[in-house]
């Protein structure tokens, strides 16, 4: 039985095709039984004989056909199979090339960008410097001017020269930024663990080393450590310290608090002063390029401080916002 199955399936014989064979098979043994049967009623002397071998032969023709019926059907859910394994093979083999396809496009979109960035920063930095050249030419000839003439120039004069030499010294500043925040949108990161304490501690040192005559309060929470770039923290931390210390540069005592805060379910840092604070309507301005909350004219500053930040807190995944009052002071919170 199973010689005759296998040497038909060697043969490409289809499920259908099989049972068909098997049916035949199984009809002609039936039909041997039954004129075996049939003889037993007409020959007496062999009646018991035939008898026995037509029920023999009957029932080999119906178990015969449950058989060939079965492997019939396992036949079918083969091809089946066979079928949907070659389906699957092919289009799994569509959607490798598709994928190297891509694989390919994709280094070579990253390899132009490489291209792209590395020529962009290469014309920053030629821009900056072209700029900055005549702006320190006009910084440096205004205080020889003042230097030499001294008491000799008009009061209104020696006004004027200190607005243009401010001027100059603000216009270096907003090229600095602007440099700053275009590294902190294409540099590459290097995620480590990061101690924004200690490194809280570093810039604070290095903000009252500027105007030791300020009395200031730095509240720093211990154990602050976290998953990020180094740089670009650093470059986040030293712009929330400066804007928290120049808005409380008219308080006859500055308090600043770096710490830690779990809101909705979340870990926020945030950086609290008593300075003069904000209106809170307007308090998603304060993250744009050169958005800012008060006159130009009374604070320091490039409007770009903020929105660097953003940047980098973007980088690594996480929120930033603020909340404050008028005349009582601001809170800065960003998660990672």
């Amino acid at each position: 039985m199973f010689s005759k199955i296998k040497y038909l399936k060697d043969r490409h014989v289809t499920s259908s095709q099989f049972k068909w064979v098997g049916l035949i098979l199984s009809v002609a043994v039936g039909v041997l039984g039954f004129v075996f049967l049939g003889l037993g009623l007409h020959i007496r002397d062999l009646n018991w004989g035939l008898d026995i071998a037509g029920m023999v032969l009957v029932t080999i023709a119906t178990f015969h056909t449950f058989l060939w019926f079965f492997v019939g059907r396992a036949m079918k859910n083969e091809e089946l199979l066979n079928h949907k394994n070659t389906v699957l093979e092919s289009d799994l083999r569509a959607r490798e090339k598709e994928l190297a396809k891509s694989v390919s496009q994709l280094r070579r979109t990253n390899l132009d960008l490489e291209i792209v960035n590395k020529e962009l920063e290469s014309f920053s930095y030629a821009v900056a410097h072209d700029l900055k050249e005549p702006l320190r030419a006009i910084t440096g000839y205004s205080n020889i001017l003042v230097e030499d003439l001294g008491d000799r120039l008009e009061k209104d004069y020696g006004k004027m020269l200190a607005k243009i030499n401010k001027a100059a010294i603000s216009m270096g500043n907003l090229i600095d930024g602007l440099l700053i925040l275009s590294r902190v949108e294409r540099a590459e990161m290097s995620i480590s663990n990061v101690d924004l304490s200690s490194l809280a501690k570093v810039v604070v040192d290095n903000l009252q080393g500027r105007q030791l005559y300020r009395n200031a309060n730095f509240s720093i929470h211990d154990d602050m450590t976290v998953k990020g770039d180094y740089k670009l923290l650093t470059v986040a931390l030293q712009n929330l310290f400066e804007n928290a210390w120049k808005f409380t540069a008219e308080r006859n005592v500055t308090n600043i608090e770096f710490g830690r805060t779990v809101r909705n379910n979340e870990t926020f840092y945030y950086i609290k002063d008593n300075g003069v604070g904000f209106n809170s309507a307007y308090a998603d301005k304060l993250f744009g390029e050169f958005q800012r909350l008060h006159p130009k004219g009374e604070y320091d500053g490039t409007g770009l401080g903020l929105a660097t930040v953003k940047k980098i807190i973007s980088r690594h995944g996480g929120k930033v916002f603020a909340e404050g009052k008028e005349g009582i002071g601001a809170t800065i919170y960003f998660s990672l």
